[in-house]
């Protein structure tokens, strides 16, 4: 006799999906955001009103970028391309999303306005794949992360000038930095690289002058500023961590702080966007879909006659 899985459309589909949840500092859940859904990259618009997501529909092979209206639990879809559309980021003023899409086979840097009308129109076009990770608070600059091609360099991180329009280096090793987050008066960039052997937060100064703190103690990728610049937020270990920092004409950082455990799992994308007064965040949270197709087990379906 022989067992096979069968489905009503010959498929299985994945049982778990996601819906943003907000948990304190604690790790207790303090209310769900939206229906459930395949949901990443969460970042909250400064005003606090509204958040940009990657979502996959079901059944769908790519994702789009949508927001959710935090006031009214709506949800509205941003971008409609069959490519694979990741990584929204609000401007300072949320009236522009910028995000990440592989339309042209590597990965470029869309804009496209917060309202949903207008076109996306590509930002930062370079070699190789290219992830937007921040835009600085004064409007200025962009921090992203390429991996250039036909080398053996892993990512490396650049800074996109408004302005002029153009992107230059600022961190090129042979090691992989990815992540970079500018603290909220400009003047420091934080990052995760693995040039110790393992990711590990490291802070330097904005523009580069040469000094670096190393932040986290026993790993740690996709740090994020508080919106005070007192904080930085990491995830190590599927741990929320936390360090005090002082800045000024030096840097000075904190003993790493375990906040909560569990909710901060999801591989590398980190999955979590601090509100502004650091004492909540939103964050991936995995539930059962109950609208799934059943899976039929069929049992003796071929016998020898």
């Amino acid at each position: 006799a022989y067992r096979q899985l069968v489905t009503a459309q010959n498929r299985i589909r994945f049982l778990i999906s996601r819906v943003r949840a907000e948990i304190d500092r604690s790790g207790k859940l303090i209310s769900n955001v939206g229906p459930p859904a395949d949901y990443r990259s969460p970042v909250l618009s400064h005003d606090g009103r509204r958040i940009a997501v990657m979502k996959t529909e079901a059944n769908a092979v790519s994702g789009d970028i949508w927001t959710i209206d935090l006031a009214r639990g709506t949800s509205t879809r941003m971008t409609f391309d069959p490519s694979n559309d990741v990584s929204p980021l609000w401007s300072p003023d949320d009236s522009r999303i910028i995000f990440t899409s592989n339309r042209r086979d590597l990965s470029d840097v869309y804009v496209k306005p917060a309202s949903g009308l207008g076109t996306d129109e590509p930002l930062i076009v370079m070699d190789g794949f290219t992830a937007a990770s921040d835009w600085s608070l004064d409007g200025r600059y962009i921090a992203f992360q390429n991996n250039p091609p036909d080398t053996k360099r892993a990512w490396d991180i650049w800074i996109y000038s408004v302005a002029e329009k153009k992107a230059f280096p600022f961190l090129q090793t042979e090691f992989g930095e990815t992540s970079p987050h500018f603290s909220p008066d400009g003047k420091w960039l934080v990052y995760a690289s693995d040039e110790s052997g393992r990711n590990e937060v490291y802070v330097q100064p904005f523009p580069a002058t040469g000094g670096k703190w190393q932040i986290s103690t026993e790993g740690g990728f996709r740090p994020k500023w508080s919106a005070r610049g007192d904080e930085i937020f990491y995830v190590a270990n599927s741990k929320m961590m936390a360090v005090k920092v002082k800045t000024g004409p030096t840097f000075e950082a904190g003993v790493p702080e375990t906040l909560f455990e569990g909710h901060a799992k999801g591989g590398p994308d980190g999955l979590y966007a601090p509100t502004a007064d650091g004492q909540r965040f939103i964050i991936n949270s995995a539930v059962r879909d109950e609208s799934h197709t059943p899976i039929t087990l069929v049992q003796n379906w071929y016998q020898r006659r």
